[in-house]
């Protein structure tokens, strides 16, 4: 079988709309991939690299990434400063085409003059459809898994919620918390960023990224607060990276008020929110580091009744020229 003849060619100033309608056209695009976004971390790479794959006028795929450092290499990393993106394609892509989509991101990173390609491949959850070939494609032509971290998602098919949950959320209910949502990123940073500071916790975005995001993204970057009385007690980011699948990116609570059950009362109602508003799944984020459990996390997400899914990050060194 003689395989499709598959072009690569960079969007370049002007094709912004153009781009962001073909990632929601693809299976499994995400917000991390749209043009506001990597306009926002362009100033991280060396050059932001957008690579639309195309054989005979029609559009199978593209590639949001940029030219990155990484040990010591000039690197081809998609997506650069965000969690995943890697390649996303259109519906019913072929084995054939996902083989010369693979082969021509290689020679197209080789006109880069980088030394190496980092993939990391949105988790299975954010596509509509369940199709390993462009993995299968991408070890094919050499590519090794370099990371795989669990994520835990919710849909809303059967789950079972433990029991203790339910009790955590009466007695939260008892205690008079109201969850409302807000339009006030910032102030939900200051919270999250004071909460997870005092226990010497990451919050992996700054305040003004935050911001600049849920101006760029308003739809689809949500706020919500846990409230005691006119207190701020629980504070939650939400992140709609496709029409299928919301991102629980970051929440936490003051642990002053922990005895009221913020967290349970809190992520009970996010998840009320995502799933009767037309989402498919509620990605909880991923409860592994590098591979290695995370025990105390999974444990308190494992609470929902959530299914696994992996995130998956494939390398390519390529050959000295």
């Amino acid at each position: 079988m003689e395989r499709p003849r598959i072009m690569a060619e960079e969007a370049g100033p002007g094709t912004e709309a153009e781009w962001d309608r073909l990632i929601d056209e693809c299976a499994n695009g995400v917000l991390y991939q749209k043009s506001a976004f990597l306009a926002h971390y362009a100033h991280k790479a060396e050059r932001v690299v957008r690579l639309l794959f195309r054989s005979g006028g029609r559009s199978l795929g593209l590639l949001a990434g940029g030219i990155v450092p990484s040990a010591g290499r000039r690197e081809l990393a998609a997506p650069f400063s965000a969690s995943f993106g890697g390649i996303s394609h259109t519906p019913g892509l072929s084995l054939g085409e996902a083989v010369a989509l693979v082969d021509e991101l290689i020679r197209a990173a080789g006109r880069y003059g980088v030394q190496s390609i980092r993939l990391a491949q949105p988790p299975s959850i954010y596509s509509t459809e369940t199709d390993d070939r462009l993995d299968f494609a991408l070890l094919h032509a050499g590519f090794t898994p370099a990371t795989a971290d669990l994520t835990l998602y919710l849909s809303g098919g059967n789950r079972t919620t433990r029991s203790s949950v339910v009790r955590n959320v009466k007695r939260a209910e008892n205690n008079g918390l109201e969850f409302r949502e807000t339009d006030d990123a910032a102030a939900v940073w200051d919270l999250l960023h004071r909460w997870k500071e005092s226990r010497k916790l990451p919050l992996s975005v700054s305040r003004g990224d935050l911001a600049a995001l849920k101006a760029a993204f308003p739809d689809h970057i949500r706020a919500f607060l846990t409230l005691s009385g006119n207190r701020p007690i629980g504070a939650m980011v939400l992140y709609q990276l496709n029409r299928r699948t919301a991102l629980a990116f970051a929440w936490d609570e003051d642990e002053d008020y922990r005895s009221s059950r913020p967290n349970d009362f809190m992520l009970t109602r996010v998840i009320n929110v995502a799933l009767t508003g037309g989402t498919a799944c509620l990605d909880l984020g991923t409860v592994t580091l590098q591979g290695e459990p995370v025990w105390g996390v999974t444990r308190f997400k494992e609470n929902f009744g959530p299914r696994g899914a992996l995130r998956k990050t494939y390398v390519l060194v390529l050959p000295k020229a």
